[in-house]
């Protein structure tokens, strides 16, 4: 099993092809296992790689606060490129990852090539009635992680017709502490500035993100 130790933690990744560098982030609660099948068709053509995130899956445990950890999972992810010896890459971030995408390119510009944001979000001005939309569903998301997964099935199945692995990832993991505890970061973003209009990128796309 491929870990990087690096940052006062391990980083489970895995890596397939060669070519330009894709780095697949996943979403809340979720692993790189959602990224099979992108890791199997891209790394035909490119070097594909995806990683489970400082606090998920079989990588290290997460200890930061919440205002910390977007921030150290970035880190963790700049030094896993040194490590890999890439220079720079292509990030693509569904749901929470997206944040993490956005973020990458915030802070270290030179190292990110073009982004991908599918299924995500930017930071909304609560000030505005869309922002307060954004922050009443993101506070009600949480009954989702106390709801019975039966309920949550129907909505994953259209969303992610080919991704039922997703679902049951996610619903084996929701519940627990380290899982919980980055659910806050997610609110917190909702309901803070926009940070995504700053970004300057040759190449970035956006799918269903509002």
């Amino acid at each position: 099993m491929p870990v990087a130790k690096l940052n006062e933690t391990s980083l489970y990744y895995e890596s397939q092809g060669s070519g330009t560098a894709i780095f697949f982030i996943h979403g809340h609660g979720w692993t790189h296992r959602m990224f099979k099948l992108q890791l199997d068709h891209f790394s035909k053509h490119y070097r594909a790689i995806a990683c489970d995130l400082r606090g998920n899956g079989q990588s290290g445990e997460l200890r930061q606060s919440p205002d910390e950890i977007i921030d150290t999972q970035c880190l963790d992810l700049l030094l896993l490129m040194n490590m890999l010896h890439i220079r720079e890459a292509v990030f693509v971030g569904i749901a929470y990852g997206g944040l993490i995408v956005q973020r990458m390119a915030g802070q270290y510009p030179e190292r990110v090539q073009a982004i991908v944001i599918a299924d995500s979000f930017c930071r909304s001005d609560v000030s505005r009635f869309i922002g307060k939309l954004q922050l009443a569903a993101a506070y009600m998301s949480w009954m989702d992680y106390y709801a019975p997964g039966e309920l949550m099935l129907p909505s994953l199945r259209l969303a992610y017709r080919h991704w039922d692995l997703t679902y049951r990832e996610l619903r084996r993991n929701m519940r627990r502490r380290r899982v919980l505890r980055g659910r806050r970061v997610m609110d917190d973003a909702v309901s803070a500035q926009d940070a995504g209009r700053d970004l300057v990128l040759d190449h970035a796309a956006a799918s269903g993100a509002p």
